[in-house]
């Protein structure tokens, strides 16, 4: 259907669609920890099962993050302020039942409560104590000073949580080696999603020059084999708990890095 329908088509069957699998999906195999959602097994992704929660769309790395959130910062019971950007909208449900002070943040404004740069955060100095940015710093052209800015909102107490996809050793950028009047930053955009660098474990180097202390988790592996299989989580989803520094320790970003690799 997704290679014969025209675009219209399949955006207005996607509702009625969703709502068939979860019924023919419901199961006691699999639960998952956003939605509370039980079924018999996921949908598959990119040729891989077990993927995708039919309810609440959640993939692995966003079960992972719900459970860290939950477990490790106490997101339930604590009111912290949060800022969230490009809401993954099961999270987000979950995070704003909690009575968080949860705004949440995306460039285009319809995906968001509220249109934000994430180069240009127009919040004061120390204003969240969380502030989450999984899978927008590969689309960023200018990172750097969204990285800063992420630096500059967390709270000296509190935390940015950074994910980026990584599938190499070093970072490569994607210049555009002639101007395009598309996009006059100089970038070019891959692939489907429009990224603008292929992000390497070095990255953590540049997380660190830009005012963070960098702690690399693999949060999945703190799970017993029985919560990885019952969550449907795997192992390898890196996340970058991230404090702010006044000045960026050379010494942290090696040893993140190392973890990485390692």
């Amino acid at each position: 259907m997704h290679r014969i329908l025209p675009p219209r088509a399949r955006r207005a069957l996607k509702g009625p669609i969703r709502a068939v699998e979860r019924q023919l999906l419901v199961g006691d195999r699999l639960w998952c920890p956003i939605c509370d959602g039980r079924f018999r097994r996921f949908l598959s992704r990119h040729g891989h099962a077990d993927q995708q929660c039919p309810a609440c769309q959640s993939l692995v790395r966003h079960r992972a993050m719900w459970l860290f959130l939950e477990r490790e910062l106490d997101i339930e019971r604590r009111r912290l302020r949060i800022l969230h950007f490009a809401p993954e909208a099961g999270i987000a449900t979950r995070i704003r039942a909690t009575g968080a002070d949860y705004v949440t943040g995306d460039i285009d404004a319809a995906l968001a409560s509220e249109r934000i740069d994430v180069t240009a955060i127009p919040y004061p100095d120390a204003s969240f104590d969380v502030v989450i940015c999984s899978h927008v710093l590969e689309h960023v052209p200018d990172d750097r000073r969204a990285i800063a800015e992420l630096a500059r909102v967390v709270r000296p107490d509190g935390m940015a949580l950074v994910v980026v996809p990584i599938k190499r050793a070093s970072t490569v950028e994607y210049l555009d080696p002639s101007p395009h009047p598309l996009y006059p930053d100089g970038y070019l955009r891959s692939g489907a999603h429009g990224h603008v660098r292929a992000i390497g474990s070095d990255y953590i180097e540049r997380l660190s020059a830009g005012g963070l202390q960098v702690e690399v988790i693999d949060y999945a592996a703190s799970l017993t084999p029985e919560e990885r299989a019952t969550h449907a989580i795997e192992q390898g989803e890196w996340f970058f708990v991230c404090r702010p520094l006044a000045a960026a320790q050379s010494g942290t970003a090696a040893a993140a890095k190392a973890a990485i690799e390692g």
